[in-house]
């Protein structure tokens, strides 16, 4: 792997109206619209801790459901008024490192996670 490719967006005005008006669609608009850059790496910020683990699973649902590769997810920060998100795809020559993800808000990548040879 040369390159590594990272998705962030800011979800700020998705709350619970937005996510039942849809149906639960919200969540697939966001896994094809993430998709089209086919990222290692997906970010959210701005989500509303109430929810947070709601929009967790919708997101890491639709992820699986589009994508060859299968897609895990943390929360960030989830007792703040907004919580932030990383999802991480899993495959053969990228794992991704969770390390202390959680308790230190931190992504720890190290030589495992990221092949360093090109």
């Amino acid at each position: 792997m040369k390159n590594l490719t990272f998705v962030s967006w800011n979800l700020e005005q998705l709350g619970q109206e937005k996510i039942k008006d849809s149906g639960g669609a919200i969540f697939d608009l966001i896994a094809d619209t993430v998709l089209v850059k086919d990222p290692h790496i997906f970010g959210c910020m701005g989500i509303p801790s109430a929810l947070a683990n709601h929009i967790l699973a919708g997101i890491k649902r639709a992820l699986n459901a589009k994508s060859s590769t299968k897609w895990v997810g943390e929360i960030i920060d989830p007792v703040k008024k907004e919580a932030y998100m990383v999802f991480t795809r899993v495959n053969p020559d990228f794992t991704p490192a969770f390390t202390g993800l959680c308790q230190f808000g931190l992504v720890s990548v190290g030589p495992a996670s990221i092949p360093l040879s090109t």
